[in-house]
């Protein structure tokens, strides 16, 4: 199979798994990558919950509020604006196996999520308390 065709048949089946979610109160996206050959492909789907301010309950949002304090950090520390090279950032989870860049970033404007690490993080929400 071809990478143009396989990546055109997941943006499809993203789209059917979102309506479907909305339906039912879940975030539906993929999750990671994929692998193919030749003949076949496949890659990972997850859904959570979507709680009543409309966050999703992901497997990273759990992580934060329950591990959070590995890292330094607070539970309500999660949602909360940071700067850093005066690019804004939102908290939004945290993957703990990652201990060099375990706190998921997202940038306000692009909604690009990157991994960061605590230390960046936390000069970053010291950063945006200057403001």
């Amino acid at each position: 199979m071809e990478k143009s065709k396989i990546e055109s048949i997941i943006k499809e089946i993203e789209e059917a798994a979102k309506k479907i979610g909305e339906s039912h109160g879940l975030e539906i996206r993929t999750a990671g990558g994929y692998h193919y050959t030749t003949n076949n492909f496949r890659f990972q789907i997850e859904a959570a919950v979507v709680n009543d301010e409309g966050v999703a309950e992901t497997r990273e949002v759990e992580d934060f509020k329950h591990l959070a304090f590995r890292f330094g950090f607070q539970p309500d520390d999660l949602h909360k604006e940071l700067i850093i090279q005066g690019r804004t950032f939102r908290i939004v989870g945290l993957k703990p196996r990652n201990f060099k860049y375990p706190i998921i970033c997202e940038e306000l404007g692009t909604l690009k999520q990157y991994k960061l690490g605590a230390d960046q993080v936390k000069e970053g929400l010291k950063e945006r308390l200057k403001q």
